[in-house]
């Protein structure tokens, strides 16, 4: 068969896996919300950095002295404590229905969770101690499997639903 015979583009768009495609829903349901830009961000590398950016204004809105982190290991040094900075959106057009993903178990103390529906965002925190305990084991691992190798973990659900280890970002000054 050649080329002159058929058109890759025309037989793919009558394919009938195409035709199953529905809509994207989430793109209608972020439409006019607070956070719509946000959500629209595809590239999960910028919708971490604009989350990191975020946090930051935020943290120093409320006082807090904000540098950025000279290493990969974590994010940010708030309050002279090295921060990781994990954001997500809510996944499934389900309020805080949140999945944190591409944590490890590297030199900062703290870490702030985001979760951003589309007309509100919520700010949680951790110690390493926390993750330590509740976390960083085989149930939590986002690669390889239950024994896999990579000490890559994530977390899902709410903040709320967390909250036997995600603390108020209020009470990140009482510490």
């Amino acid at each position: 068969m050649n080329s002159e015979e058929f058109s890759i583009t025309e037989e793919l768009r009558s394919s009938q896996t195409l035709q199953a495609l529905t809509e994207d829903k989430s793109t209608e349901w972020w439409k006019g919300s607070v956070f719509e830009k946000f959500a629209l961000i595809r590239s999960p590398r910028s919708r971490g950095a604009v989350g990191e950016k975020l946090v930051s204004d935020i943290m120093e809105l409320w006082g807090s002295k904000v540098k950025r982190s000279r290493t990969a290991n974590f994010d940010r040094i708030i309050d002279d404590i090295p921060t990781e900075i994990k954001v997500s959106t809510t996944w499934d057009c389900i309020e805080d229905n949140f999945r944190w993903s591409q944590i490890r178990n590297q030199p900062y103390e703290r870490i702030i969770f985001v979760g951003i529906n589309p007309n509100e965002a919520k700010l949680a925190w951790s110690t390493k101690a926390d993750l330590q305990k509740w976390i960083f084991s085989d149930n939590n691992r986002q690669h390889a499997g239950k024994n896999g190798g990579l000490d890559i973990y994530w977390v899902s659900g709410s903040i709320e639903m967390n909250a036997h280890f995600m603390r108020p970002i209020k009470d990140w000054y009482t510490m």
